[in-house]
């Protein structure tokens, strides 16, 4: 079935971000020859941790720094090729967002999941 993130409007909002968020990624990880399952662990993580905040803390700039930490813990957890931070970060948020605001949502999202 179909996952409810709150009242039908985000719910719908959601689901065409998480559209956009597949196909960035997809080409994230084909650019940088990552492999693909990086995008499932990734698309796992993001709907996780976006299950443990508030309704309200969900808008279009917190999701898409939530996709890239979570893009870049998944390439760093699962992937054999390691990518740099620097280059991650580079690479994914051109320019959007700081190497210090995705290393900070990193954290956030790795103690939302108790991750170990």
């Amino acid at each position: 079935g179909r996952v409810h993130w709150g009242s039908e409007e985000l719910t719908e909002t959601y689901y065409a971000l998480r559209v956009r968020i597949c196909t960035w990624a997809f080409r994230i990880v084909d650019a940088l020859d990552l492999s693909r399952e990086n995008v499932s662990v990734t698309m796992e993580l993001l709907d996780r941790f976006l299950g443990t905040i508030d309704e309200e803390a969900i808008d279009g700039q917190a999701v898409q720094i939530a996709a890239i930490a979570c893009l870049y813990i998944s390439t760093k957890s699962f992937d054999s090729w390691r990518i740099a931070f620097s280059d991650m970060c580079q690479v994914t948020s051109a320019g959007q967002f700081s190497a210090e605001q995705i290393k900070a949502t990193e954290w956030t999202i790795l103690l939302a999941l108790n991750w170990r």
